[in-house]
């Protein structure tokens, strides 16, 4: 099964460790900030769509609309090892023709028919954006931990 088009934040275990030094809640901030852009992206590439059947190579039309409206963004649980990730694809039984559009696709009887990328070029549109926001996040939870006293109480047992 092809993995979704999405953004994934490479690094694993230690980018979670350096994470959790602002608490607990961390790295679903980050997710989260990472899902309401991912949210704005699936909007994005619905508007791109064409009113009438696109040509080959070109950004997908509508037909039935049921492809646009089966574009969603949606978030990977964190699981040991895996990146914090989300993910842009067009989900559900409505739009099963979703990854032949994108990535192109052999024909009956030979012959190929060309790539209409719709998701792909929408993830690399909205990278600097994505960014951004991960970057806000992370600056409130800078700015939280900062104000959080590192040591909240000291049991030295000398007494």
């Amino acid at each position: 099964m092809a993995r979704d088009n999405g953004v994934y934040l490479d690094g694993g275990e230690e980018m979670k460790a350096a994470l959790r030094q602002f608490g607990s809640d961390a790295d679903t901030t980050i997710l989260n900030s990472m899902l309401e852009t991912g949210k704005v992206m699936a909007k994005d590439a619905q508007a791109k769509f064409k009113d009438s059947v696109s040509k080959s190579g070109e950004f997908p039309g509508i037909k039935t609309g049921k492809l646009k409206r089966a574009i969603t963004a949606y978030a990977l649980q964190p699981e040991l090892g895996k990146p914090l990730a989300i993910c842009l694809a067009a989900r559900g039984r409505t739009a099963p023709h979703a990854h032949l559009l994108e990535y192109g696709h052999a024909k009956k009887g030979g012959g190929t028919v060309a790539a209409r990328p719709f998701l792909a070029p929408t993830v690399a549109r909205w990278m600097p954006m994505m960014n951004l926001e991960i970057d806000r996040a992370l600056e409130k939870l800078s700015d939280k931990f900062e104000k959080q006293p590192l040591i909240k109480s000291i049991d030295q047992g000398w007494d």
